[in-house]
């Protein structure tokens, strides 16, 4: 509190001393008027602190790993439903999806077919193959 009052009044002072040498004309005008500037901010300042008025980045507000875990949830529904209509088979779909270098990226995929006929195995392979997932394992 001390070194706040003598800042303020130390300001106020030089404000008062710049007033009195500048001489009259447009250039006094300016002078005050920086010196009122200089005077409400040194008051000003501690206030404007207490507040602690800083700026974030979207990353620190957004819980990366809550939306890989929703996209996973809806990404497994979607590509068992998938299968079940090409295929007429059921399954369990397990996919992995890692937030990387600003991007969601699906990073394996695992298709548990319950003892699904080996041909059909090999067919569901060669389809998530073909649509573009990668460390796909179908058992």
């Amino acid at each position: 509190m001390k070194s706040y009052l003598v800042i303020a009044l130390g300001t106020v002072f030089l404000s008062v001393v710049c007033a009195i040498i500048v001489p009259e004309g447009k250039m006094k005008k300016t002078v005050n008027f920086v010196l009122r500037i200089v005077c409400l901010s040194s008051l000003i300042a501690p206030v404007s602190s207490t507040f602690n008025l800083s700026v974030q980045k979207a990353e620190d507000l957004v819980d990366y790993n809550y939306i890989c875990n929703a996209y996973e949830i809806s990404q497994e529904r979607a590509l068992c439903d998938d299968i079940l209509n090409k295929f007429n088979q059921v399954c369990y779909c397990d996919i992995k999806i890692e937030y990387i270098d600003g991007e969601f990226l699906q990073t394996q995929v695992s298709v548990n077919t319950s003892g699904g006929q080996e041909q059909t195995i090999f067919d569901i392979y060669a389809y998530l193959k073909e649509i573009g997932y990668i460390n796909i394992n179908v058992i």
